[in-house]
């Protein structure tokens, strides 16, 4: 009978801690995924703000930057590749273009030219990615080499030897003779190029939205820049800010609740009792309060005992102990405060030992 009666506590036990249990399942969870969605959503934002950066040096004027990301936003959506790719490459892209000395109009189409060829050839983002990077170090050196065409480009770009030579109206073994006289350069070579892929895969690319991966890059884009969007207006931005200090406000309650064992607190708070949430918030402000205020108090008792005799320090262990047992048999001292007098008397009895 007492196995059976220990085996009841202990069901006992956890029937009554099963529901705290749960809650503090589900408060975890539901923290985790807001903490999740808030660090995406600054992700986004912060990859869009830096790479807007680099996109408007690269302009000309405010014009050109603003016709630069529409044609971005568009591109990405008639071939569903990753907007936040595009955002990246095409800066620097830009940038070597003007080294190689070719317009705003010839480095637009190249780089349109290079995406569309992989919407259409289904490219993966890494893929397309290297694939700019490689027509990029092409602009920056301004001459076409067999390492770029050949090697990095070849890894991803189907056919590339021969694009190159079809676009310049030769073969394959007289493009490799002049590439290495070194008689190409990226100024009139690559317009040629952009020429060619436009007319051969740039109809195709579109179909690429209708396969799974278009599609969700698609759904992808329009989100990330619907939170761009949202970043860039203040009213929004203060709706945000609101949001994310309530958010903590609401988490140092349950850490208060947590801190002073109050699970019914707990409990009410979790389930977003704001009454419950500022009691806690207030209190654990004035519980700073009172903590800095006694650890200031015990610092300046602590500095002066060096200076007093042991019948003056017994006479102060003894009138701290007898506050400390009053305030506790009235229940006029706070947690913080028993905490920090145990904290005083300790000190005190170690000096005096």
């Amino acid at each position: 009978r007492l196995h059976q009666r220990k085996v009841g506590d202990y069901g006992n036990a956890w029937r009554a801690a099963k529901g705290d249990l749960l809650a503090f399942v589900g408060i975890t969870t539901v923290v985790d995924t807001m903490l999740r969605a808030i660090t995406k959503t600054f992700d986004v934002i912060n990859t869009f703000d830096r790479y807007r950066s680099v996109i408007q040096f690269a302009s000309d004027s405010t014009v050109t930057f603003n016709g630069n990301l529409a044609m971005l936003d568009k591109l990405a959506d008639k071939t569903g590749m990753d907007i936040e790719v595009l955002y990246t490459k095409f800066g620097s892209f830009s940038v070597a273009g003007k080294a190689a000395n070719m317009t705003v109009a010839e480095t637009n189409k190249l780089f349109q030219s290079i995406v569309k060829a992989g919407g259409t050839y289904k490219m993966s983002n890494e893929a397309i990615a290297l694939s700019l990077k490689a027509f990029e170090q092409i602009m920056n050196k301004n001459k076409l080499s067999m390492e770029e065409i050949s090697q990095q480009l070849g890894d991803h770009l189907p056919g590339s030897l021969s694009l190159f030579a079809a676009a310049l109206g030769v073969s394959t073994e007289k493009l490799t003779q002049m590439i290495k006289n070194g008689d190409l350069f990226a100024k009139e070579t690559l317009p040629l190029v952009a020429e060619r892929l436009e007319k051969t895969v740039g109809p195709q690319a579109q179909n690429n939205v209708d396969t799974i991966t278009g599609s969700r890059n698609r759904l992808a884009n329009q989100t990330k820049l619907l939170i761009d969007q949202f970043a860039q207006d203040t009213k929004i931005q203060s709706f945000f800010s609101t949001a994310i200090n309530g958010t903590a406000t609401w988490l140092s309650a349950i850490r208060e609740a947590v801190r002073s064992k109050e699970w019914a607190s707990f409990v009410a708070v979790a389930l977003g009792n704001p009454t419950e949430v500022r009691r806690l918030v207030g209190r654990q402000a004035s519980d700073e309060f009172e903590r800095k205020g006694l650890q200031a108090e015990r610092e300046g008792i602590s500095s002066s005992l060096s200076k007093m005799t042991p019948q003056q320090r017994e006479v102060l262990i003894q009138g701290k102990q007898h506050q400390f047992e009053e305030a506790a048999r009235l229940g006029t001292s706070s947690q913080v405060k028993a905490k920090e007098s145990q904290e005083l008397l300790r000190v005190l009895n170690i000096y005096n030992c």
